[in-house]
């Protein structure tokens, strides 16, 4: 159960002799009638998951290392009233972007809060890929130049899974000789669709799959999409449009089944730096030998249920 000022919500998690479409919907409590109406509405919905931020943090039960210990200073230094000018340019290099031109515009937009939030929906470390800053810097851009167009935008709920994870993901299924050969010139091209079933078939640490758990309880039942967003992808020379994939999840059965369906979409997403179209791309743009790691963009589908 969660509240705020005006509203009272209720998530099931389980039931008991029901069977309903709707049943593991958020509830809003109608106090007039005393009862609770399963939330239909895109924009309610996204408030409830506003409130419920305030509640659950995925990810904060994570093992602490060097990466969180420098998060947690800078989160004291920032509750100490500190100058944050130096730790907020660390969190936008190695969080944000590597594109100088990008570094200068969240450096400039972005409030120490901000890389807060996004280190606590964050899975894993390195870059969050240049889909899901450019998302977010537009939405800092928004709100801190046209603050009446903010207060009428959905509160952001998004998930980031961070660029290293991309890496751990080959190292432990034993991918990474693969990978090196196919960074070649000679390999280049014939090693690719080899790699991307090697992509499709890995397995993921037990760790990291809690750590997916942690964000399918956040949307409940809710569908979502697991999206590109690697380091070289929307930056300001290279959209990388349509190259790689994006992968709708309906998000509905058991929790395994949708943990599974889950992975799947990351698996997807991860092999599709190996289409042709993409390594094309890289190839013709002169990018072919630099570093590429995939970080990915979760975000909840906006609309009203039917």
């Amino acid at each position: 159960m969660y509240s705020d000022a005006k509203n009272v919500y209720v998530r099931p998690e389980k039931v008991w002799n029901r069977d309903s479409e709707t049943m593991f919907l958020p509830h809003i409590y109608k106090k007039e009638e005393g009862t609770f109406r399963p939330i239909l509405d895109g924009v309610q919905s996204s408030r409830f998951y506003q409130l419920l931020d305030n509640f659950q943090r995925p990810g904060e039960d994570q093992y602490v290392d060097f990466w969180d210990k420098f998060f947690n200073t800078a989160k004291m230094q920032y509750d100490s009233q500190m100058d944050m000018t130096e730790s907020c340019n660390t969190m936008c290099n190695i969080m944000m972007t590597r594109d100088e031109k990008m570094r200068l515009m969240v450096k400039k937009h972005f409030k120490p809060e901000d890389y807060f939030a996004v280190r606590n929906h964050m899975i894993g470390t390195g870059i969050i890929g240049g889909k899901a800053c450019g998302m977010l810097l537009a939405r800092a851009i928004i709100r801190n130049l046209s603050p009446e167009i903010n207060e009428v935008l959905e509160p952001h709920d998004s998930f980031f899974v961070g660029s290293d994870v991309y890496y751990t993901y080959i190292v432990d299924n034993e991918f990474w000789n693969l990978r090196i050969r196919q960074r070649t010139e000679e390999e280049y091209f014939s090693l690719a669709d080899e790699f991307a079933l090697k992509l499709k078939q890995g397995s993921f640490s037990e760790e990291l799959r809690t750590q997916l758990k942690h964000i399918l309880e956040y949307y409940g039942q809710d569908p979502f999409i697991v999206r590109s967003s690697s380091i070289l992808e929307d930056g300001f020379e290279n959209a990388f449009a349509g190259k790689h994939e994006s992968v709708f999840c309906a998000n509905r059965g058991t929790l395994e089944e949708r943990l599974e369906e889950f992975e799947n979409a990351i698996r997807t997403v991860y092999a599709s730096t190996m289409s042709l179209s993409a390594l094309d791309y890289r190839k013709r743009r002169g990018l072919d030998k630099r570093d590429e790691q995939m970080a990915l963009l979760i975000q909840r589908v906006s609309g009203s249920y039917y």
